[in-house]
């Protein structure tokens, strides 16, 4: 038996040692989409380990896909989107999705209202997976401001 609560004390402070991340997500919102064909999330992701991370993708069971993305404005103030591979989260910073930067985009998504709940699977290299909701708002306010 001593064995056994050996190896299970062992387990246990895998995670809270050194060279560890741990991340907090918050503030998640979904702004009413404009079109059906997609919506953006945006979200404050923090790292309170010591240990840098990396947001590796993001699924909700209430759209076909979704992706990370990142808008950029070139020298002629034309704005664009593009997919992005992965976001680095650095230990001991956040990293907030916003309008005009990096943020996430439902493809396809379920008919979405306000006061909606969408829930998101966020998964990291480090800390695995995270899980939380989002809200769907109207309010201008809930999003401007974010970065």
């Amino acid at each position: 038996m001593l064995p056994l609560v050996g190896s299970l004390g062992v387990a246990a402070l895998v995670g809270c040692g050194p060279g560890t991340s741990r991340i907090e997500v918050a503030d998640a919102v979904v702004p009413v989409p404009a079109t059906a064909d997609s919506a953006a999330i945006y979200l404050r992701i923090t790292n309170d380990g010591d240990a840098d991370d990396r947001l590796l993708k993001v699924s909700t069971p209430r759209a076909e896909l979704t992706t990370l993305h990142k808008t950029t404005v070139d020298p002629d103030g034309r704005a664009t989107m593009a997919g992005v591979g992965s976001v680095k989260i650095p230990a001991g910073e956040t990293v907030s999705l916003s309008p005009g930067g990096l943020h996430l985009m439902m493809l396809q998504p379920d008919r979405l209202a306000a006061g909606d709940t969408v829930d998101l699977t966020l998964t990291f290299e480090q800390a695995g997976t995270v899980t939380v909701p989002a809200t769907v708002t109207d309010d201008i306010d809930d999003v401007v401001g974010r970065g």
